[in-house]
């Protein structure tokens, strides 16, 4: 590489970094924040989990669409009109004077997410080699880790000394700074899918599915939620027949038939986020619903899980280009199971210690799991796929990251119904989070046996 294109790819890199750091602060920095929007606005949990799942389903359903048409229109183009859109529906979202106004806005939020997660990726995977990309996956993993650590810190110090509403602005300054950046610095426009359209019917009937199939979890037990995932699985159905017949499909179905590494790595990755994610969503509350915790204490609190993904994960992306990925994502994901194995057993009286005790090994485990298969996913396809391999990554991530919430949901709505946390219901809040973290430790036990046969798999 001359060391022109290493400055240039470096440049690129960096705006990608500082960009993945604003990203977790937009979409995490809130979760310390919840117990306090339900007070100020009277919202109960299902409903602050709709405040928090609304920005994860919005970038699942426009992740895939916003992969293709940066691969038509360019990366640069379409990253940077996400972090615009990212920056701009901060401020209304500061203002929102009810729930359904902030999942308004966090869903219009997430639209930029998508554009912002999936370029990115793309963008570090076609600058840089096979052999040489573990090390800059592994920064972005790192710079995504380094926003998780900074967001319960930012959403707890804002929110007990500014308020809630202050968490929304707070990444209002790495986006301008990024926009100006771009302007000015990178004029990389390249596009690689040339004279080719979007598969809009594809698109519109992923995102149906989608929606209706997180909406109806979140509302289990009811007849309706029922009625919305059969709707959803029946337009599932649709949609894979519609993709297998489709000149351009959105979604490249034989990446899936004819790659079965590729296929249970993209289930792994599936299983891992939805074991895990609603560990911060889960413990915010609890630390300040049953243990008392201040937002500031309890974000202090909640930093110890990032803060080790952030450390290890260099380390994990430096070792993914010498040991076998799917070995080092074995071991992540069975630490993480460790760690939720301990918080199956949370109680009103749980020390504290074996919170963090828990909370080291899950983020030890999400450091070596993510990097290593997101690695393994990535190069186990031709080059023309990358826009589409990490537009399914990103949305596979970002439907875990749902159905982990929408799970922890489900046991709110049937323990608790839809009532505010009060003394009077502290032990049907307790029995619902105990609850969530016995059915997320199964299901990231599950996950150990899709790593397991993946690694016997050749692609």
């Amino acid at each position: 590489m001359s060391r022109n294109n290493h400055n240039k790819n470096s440049e690129i890199l960096l705006v990608i970094l500082i960009t993945y750091v604003m990203m977790p602060i937009i979409g995490q920095s809130v979760n310390v924040a919840l117990p306090a929007i339900g007070k100020s606005l009277s919202s109960n949990p299902v409903e602050l989990g709709w405040i928090s799942i609304s920005l994860l389903l919005s970038i699942a359903v426009f992740a895939i669409p916003a992969g293709r048409i940066a691969d038509i229109y360019g990366r640069k183009k379409i990253f940077l009109w996400g972090v615009v859109i990212c920056t701009a529906t901060s401020f209304p979202l500061a203002v929102s004077n009810s729930a359904a106004a902030l999942i308004f806005f966090r869903a219009l939020q997430g639209i930029g997410g998508a554009m912002i997660l999936n370029t990115g990726l793309v963008i570090v995977s076609s600058i840089y080699p096979a052999g040489t990309r573990g090390k800059p996956l592994g920064l972005c993993m790192a710079a995504i880790y380094t926003g998780q650590t900074l967001a319960p810190i930012l959403g707890g110090v804002l929110t007990h000394h500014l308020g809630w509403r202050s968490i929304f602005l707070a990444n209002v300054p790495f986006g301008l700074f990024v926009i100006v950046y771009m302007i000015w610095k990178i004029k990389d426009g390249r596009i690689e899918a040339t004279d080719e359209r979007i598969d809009w019917v594809g698109a519109i009937l992923f995102g149906i599915m989608t929606v209706s199939m997180m909406y109806g979890l979140s509302i289990l037990p009811s007849g309706q939620g029922l009625w919305l995932i059969s709707a959803g699985l029946v337009c599932g159905i649709v949609f894979v027949k519609w993709e297998l017949k489709a000149d351009l499909p959105i979604l490249e179905m034989k990446l899936f038939m004819e790659n079965r590494a590729f296929s249970f790595a993209i289930l792994s990755a599936f299983i891992f986020y939805s074991a895990v994610f609603a560990v911060a969503f889960l413990l915010s509350l609890y630390l300040q619903y049953a243990k008392g915790f201040s937002p500031q204490r309890a974000g202090l609190f909640l930093v110890s899980q990032p803060l080790f993904q952030a450390v290890l994960s260099p380390l994990a992306g430096r070792l993914v280009d010498r040991v076998k990925p799917h070995l080092l994502s074995l071991i992540g994901m069975a630490t993480a199971t460790s760690g939720m194995l301990l918080f199956s057993f949370i109680t009103v009286h749980t020390h504290a210690l074996v919170i963090l005790a828990g909370l080291f090994l899950v983020g030890s485990g999400w450091a070596f799991f993510i990097s290593t298969n997101m690695n393994d996913a990535i190069g186990s396809v031709d080059k023309k796929y990358y826009g589409t391999t990490s537009g399914m990554i990103v949305t596979i991530r970002q439907i875990g990251m749902m159905f982990s919430i929408a799970l922890a949901m489900f046991t709110f709505s049937l323990f608790m119904g839809r009532v505010q946390v009060t003394p009077e219901h502290l032990g049907l809040f307790l029995k619902s989070v105990k609850m969530a973290f016995v059915l997320l430790t199964v299901l990231c036990f599950s996950g150990l046996l899709s790593v397991g046969f993946r690694g016997k798999i050749k692609s």
